[in-house]
């Protein structure tokens, strides 16, 4: 054992308690059950070094990747979820401050005249010139429950917003308008904001600001873009949206670290928490992603294959399991002797029973030829909406 990278590991405050988990792209989009950039970026630090290879095979917001560009590591990202794939896309491609300055603002002030003239039109006021405020014409998409969960002045005014991201030319400036885009739905919708899971709020307040939300988002999005390019390194980030039981993509032996956080089984619901996403994506912008993603942009579809999904179903433990098996021989394939793979984790309740995933994962880890290198317990706070009281990184060595 190799007892300096124990005591590095045993002297991180693993807690993270009072540290900013916001900086630079982090806050780019709301993510159900993402892990805090302190935990990716110490075990990138201890575990690899500058200009090596780190993989998430469940990318999830992108953390991993991110923290691997801002510590000069390349890194490979991959999730079946498409949601996933376009913001960890938006969150490590940098977009030159220029262009922040100037593309981005001209876009967005063309949304902002489009939006403003659409609301004279609407409601004008007494004034000298509302007469020659004209209706914007801007189609809504169709998706089951749309009128439900969106007010129909939010519906006209995004589907403004998203019309005129679609005259966007650039791929790199539409992917970043697209996942403001998404960001904003939520908070525009009818949906109870007091929860993870999408419930309906029936004493939701009239929404009036929803061109003033997107903006917000983007302006977010803008000054945390101009933040990363100041401290990203010149590295490569390359992103799939594939099955993560099929790392084909991968060579073998060609992985220096693997920092991954895999889902809670069926715990977390992530095709139905993300639904209103993922069905505007589908329907207006689905060009963006490419042929492997477009099939996974149908939340039922998604949750039909995503691992862990179909909470429902009696065998989703089994499942769960019997995929986690084969993505643990394709770590160890890709892998590269004596490195280390990094598994973040907790104990979910499936069905009213406690799954004890660390247990589980160490069996299959030494089934596949790993070594068990070192388990850090974190535990004085509450993950995942409270539901997990403990989360654990394994840590496994490829003998």
């Amino acid at each position: 054992m190799n007892n300096l990278l124990v005591e590095k590991t045993k002297n991180v405050d693993w807690e993270f308690l009072t540290d900013d988990t916001r900086y630079d792209t982090h806050d780019f989009h709301r993510y159900s059950s993402k892990f805090i950039p302190q935990i990716a970026r110490n075990l990138i630090e201890i575990y690899s070094k500058k200009g090596e290879l780190v993989l998430d095979v469940f990318v999830g917001s992108g953390t991993t990747c991110v923290e691997a560009e801002l510590l000069g590591r390349n890194s490979i990202g991959n999730d079946l979820n498409p949601l996933a794939y376009l913001i960890t896309k938006v969150k490590t491609t940098s977009i030159k401050d220029e262009v922040l300055d100037t593309d981005v603002a001209n876009i967005l002030s063309d949304i902002r005249n489009k939006v403003a003239e659409n609301r004279e039109f609407e409601n004008p006021s007494q004034t000298l010139f509302a007469h020659k405020a004209k209706k914007i014409k801007a189609d809504a998409p169709s998706f089951p429950n749309i009128e439900r969960w969106f007010q129909p002045q939010v519906l006209r005014e995004l589907s403004i917003i998203k019309d005129a991201i679609n005259n966007i030319k650039s791929v790199e400036l539409k992917q970043f308008f697209v996942c403001a885009f998404s960001a904003t739905l939520r908070g525009v919708s009818n949906a109870h904001s007091g929860y993870g899971n999408l419930m309906i709020n029936k004493n939701k307040r009239l929404v009036k600001d929803t061109l003033e939300s997107f903006e917000r988002q983007i302006l977010t999005m803008v000054e945390g873009m101009k933040s990363f390019n100041k401290h990203v390194e010149k590295v490569s980030s390359k992103i799939y949206c594939s099955d993560s039981r099929d790392l084909s993509f991968v060579k073998n032996n060609s992985v220096d670290l693997i920092v991954t956080h895999p889902p809670y089984i069926s715990a977390v619901p992530y095709a139905e928490y993300q639904k209103l996403s993922l069905n505007w994506l589908k329907e207006c912008f689905s060009d963006v992603f490419n042929d492997n993603c477009k099939e996974y942009l149908n939340p039922r579809i998604l949750d039909k294959e995503i691992i862990g999904g179909q909470r429902g179903n009696k065998n989703v433990v089994s499942r769960f399991m019997e995929s986690m098996k084969l993505i643990f021989q394709e770590m160890y394939r890709v892998l590269k002797d004596q490195r280390y793979c990094c598994i973040v984790i907790g104990h979910p309740t499936v069905q009213g029973k406690i799954i004890e995933l660390s247990g589980e994962f160490l069996q299959m880890a030494n089934e596949v030829g790993f070594k068990h290198f070192y388990t850090v317990t974190r535990g004085s706070h509450r993950t995942t909406m409270g539901k997990m009281k403990e989360e654990y990184i394994l840590i496994f060595q490829k003998s």
